[in-house]
């Protein structure tokens, strides 16, 4: 019987971020969101990094744009007032660290089922061996051939 479970369901523990004026905001956890939000926030990710990279006015002020929209859903709960004190710096660092936390996950639900599906799920690795791992040298052994 396999030791760990491959997916575990336990009731979900919100991390927080502490706003500029002290107050404690709870985000979601990537657990609670529905898998078109999860895609929606991967595309808009990829979108920043996109963005980044270009080097005009319009690509920065549609960053803002993005930026803003996944920093807002990261919230479960934030006023108006609270988020526009946000720089926009912070606004990036709230992004990144959603963001990681939701690809995170799904990379660890995707080694989960490529375990699973490749049957090492609950198996332990070996501690090693001594024994080399090197090819043995092209024609064969060291004993000598027979003339034939």
């Amino acid at each position: 019987m396999v030791d760990d479970a491959i997916l575990s369901l336990e009731p979900i523990k919100r991390h927080f971020i502490t706003l500029p004026s002290g107050k404690a905001r709870d985000i979601y956890q990537p657990d609670e969101l529905s898998v078109a939000a999860c895609q929606h926030i991967t595309r808009q990710g990829k979108r920043i990094a996109d963005l980044s990279q270009a080097n005009t006015a319009d690509a920065d002020g549609e960053l803002e744009v993005v930026v803003d929209e996944v920093a807002r859903l990261a919230f479960v709960d934030i006023t108006d007032d609270e988020f526009t004190a946000l720089s926009g710096f912070q606004k990036m660092q709230i992004v990144s660290v959603f963001t990681g936390l939701l690809l995170g996950r799904s990379t660890g639900l995707a080694g989960a089922i490529a375990r699973t599906v490749s049957g090492s799920a609950g198996v332990k690795s070996s501690s090693g061996s001594s024994a080399s791992s090197e090819a043995p040298p092209n024609g064969g052994g060291a004993k000598p051939r027979s003339a034939s």
